[in-house]
């Protein structure tokens, strides 16, 4: 019984550790795409607000926000 317990532990162990693995990848992953669509809002916002009037200023207020909140859910 004792082997059988200490088996299943050592394929728990690894399973969690596979998992925390796989977790970190693809918060990771996700993470990237995140940053840049923050980066392209943020430079559009700055460099180009006069010509997206009041407008296009919100929407790009929104997919920063969006991308933001989403960020913390990773």
């Amino acid at each position: 019984l004792e082997v059988t317990v200490a088996e299943r532990t050592a394929r728990l162990q690894q399973t969690i550790q596979d998992l925390e693995a796989f977790s970190y990848s693809m918060s990771h992953d996700m993470r990237a795409p995140l940053r840049a669509m923050r980066g392209f809002a943020q430079i559009l916002e700055t460099g180009y607000a006069d010509r997206l009037g009041a407008e296009g200023t919100i929407f790009l207020r929104k997919i920063s926000g969006a991308a933001g909140r989403l960020d913390q859910l990773i």
